[in-house]
């Protein structure tokens, strides 16, 4: 180009370098969004989502919604494990039992597996960090956090089989999810220290919208 420019030659630019350029700026300031920022505020959204759930499990007697809890305290514990925190010493052994089993799932990253807190397998290759998520710690953190909030799934219906094991377009009604779902909404809204986890939530939902678009999934608003 610099030839060109001594030979009074015009220069030809694709639009690919521009495209080239604008990705570099995308991934540069996406990445720094998520470790300077997001992070934090993930890390206080978990271990506040812990200790509220753990709050509710000692609340309550009725022993379905203990047993739901359990299964919340062990979700939040598997988050706080791949964000490299360690294992709540107040939890429950039950959910502790869950959590290990799950985590150890989650940091195996072997594909289809059977969740050890879910009724149903999980794709677990999916927890390997690729991309910008792959440059540091922190960023693989991130990534395998979001990740285990974003693909564990709470359906409304279980699916089910006919008698030749074909899968029915009506499922069953998943009522334990739907009650799952129920209390950790419930909790998000519920303040902790003068601060609600919901705008937590908010402050991580709404800058990743920004960048990558709405979730097609059913968030803590519908």
């Amino acid at each position: 180009m610099k030839n060109n420019e001594y030979k009074k030659l015009p220069s030809f630019i694709t639009t690919d370098s521009v495209l080239q350029v604008y990705h570099i700026f995308f991934d540069y300031s996406l990445r720094t969004l998520e470790s300077e920022t997001l992070l934090g505020i993930l890390e206080e959204l978990t271990e506040s989502m812990y200790e509220k759930s753990l709050a509710l499990y000692n609340g309550v007697t009725d022993q379905e919604l203990k047993d739901i809890l359990i299964k919340n305290m062990a979700f939040f514990a598997v988050g706080l494990q791949t964000l490299e925190k360690p294992m709540p010493t107040d939890i429950p052994e039950q959910a502790k039992k869950l959590a290990a089993e799950e985590y150890q799932l989650v940091r195996g990253e072997q594909g289809f597996a059977q969740s050890a807190i879910f009724p149903y397998e999980l794709d677990y290759s999916q927890y390997k960090p690729r991309g910008h998520y792959t440059r540091s710690e922190d960023l693989q953190r991130f990534f395998k956090t979001m990740m285990w909030y974003g693909q564990a799934p709470f359906p409304l219906y279980k699916q089910t089989e006919d008698a030749a094991g074909n899968d029915k377009a009506a499922g069953v009604r998943n009522v334990e999810q739907t009650l799952q779902a129920l209390l950790i909404t419930y909790s998000l809204f519920i303040e902790n220290e003068g601060i609600s986890d919901v705008t937590r939530w908010e402050n991580i939902y709404d800058p990743t919208v920004f960048y990558v678009g709405n979730t097609d999934d059913l968030n803590i608003y519908h």
